[in-house]
């Protein structure tokens, strides 16, 4: 029996989502905000610790689309493989949507860009909005 292949490492994810993202943005013209926060990105000491006294903070999500829909001002997403669970959220993570969530921003995370598009049409639509 065949093993299925390893699910797509978040980067793949994240470049699919905005893939997608670009397609889109033709029929929804606010998807062109959507953007991504390169925190996750490996880089060497010297560059690291500049990004870091440059603001660079950990737990800080991976896209973000900061256009208000019924009572929130944005949304904001983690964005995780398609096999993590919630524990593969860190607990920085774990904060930064908890306080954003508590302060306006529709804040969550995602396996995979198929659940993270589904949750920006849901977003865009008004289908997240509170009453």
């Amino acid at each position: 029996r065949p093993k299925a292949p390893p699910p797509p490492l978040e980067r793949d994810e994240q470049a699919a989502l905005f893939s997608c993202r670009d397609i889109a943005k033709k029929k929804r013209p606010e998807l062109q905000w959507l953007f991504a926060i390169p925190n996750g990105v490996w880089l060497p000491d010297a560059y690291a610790k500049t990004a870091l006294r440059q603001g660079l903070t950990a737990g800080v999500c991976d896209v973000a689309l900061l256009v208000p829909r019924g009572n929130y001002h944005g949304l904001l997403i983690e964005l995780k493989r398609r096999n993590a669970t919630p524990c593969c959220v860190e607990a920085s993570q774990k904060d930064f949507l908890g306080f954003h969530s508590a302060h306006g921003y529709y804040a969550t995370w995602c396996k995979g860009w198929v659940a993270a598009k589904t949750i920006i049409e849901m977003y865009l639509e008004c289908q997240l909005c509170r009453d």
